[in-house]
């Protein structure tokens, strides 16, 4: 290491305003920021990509799962229509069937209790609704 020193000038030369050798090592440093930085750029815009892509796919499977979620609902609300519909039928028979065997009475006590329960579970329906809607708010 001590022969690559490069000898010193004698003392009346006059000495160069500038070191060839710093300033070759500053432009290779020069040179290698400018490599990583041009590594990192690259890095950052497949980061952007690979980004793009995962919220792309994202936004696919929420579709998917909302269209999915409104299948159900639509099901099971139809579901219920066919029950209710089914039970009223039920109850419509029977109490065609309580007049035809002549009690009256019983028929026409069971219409005014199916009615009471029938414009309860309307009233309380509405309540429900009204009070989910307020929760909710504007949208």
């Amino acid at each position: 290491m001590a022969n690559d020193r490069k000898p010193t000038p004698p003392a009346g030369t006059p000495r160069p305003a500038y070191d060839p050798d710093l300033i070759r090592q500053f432009l290779e440093t020069q040179s290698k920021e400018i490599d990583v930085k041009r590594d990192q750029i690259a890095l950052q815009k497949q980061d952007i990509a690979n980004t793009h892509e995962f919220a792309q796919q994202q936004l696919k499977a929420q579709v998917q799962d909302r269209e999915r979620i409104r299948e159900h609902e639509q099901k099971t609300r139809r579901d219920r229509m066919w029950f209710a519909a089914f039970v009223f039928v039920g109850i419509g028979a029977f109490i065609v069937y309580a007049l035809q065997i002549g009690k009256d009475q019983f028929a026409a006590d069971a219409l005014k209790t199916l009615t009471t329960l029938l414009i309860g579970g309307i009233g309380g329906y509405a309540i429900r609704s009204q009070k989910k809607s307020g929760e909710k708010g504007p949208e």
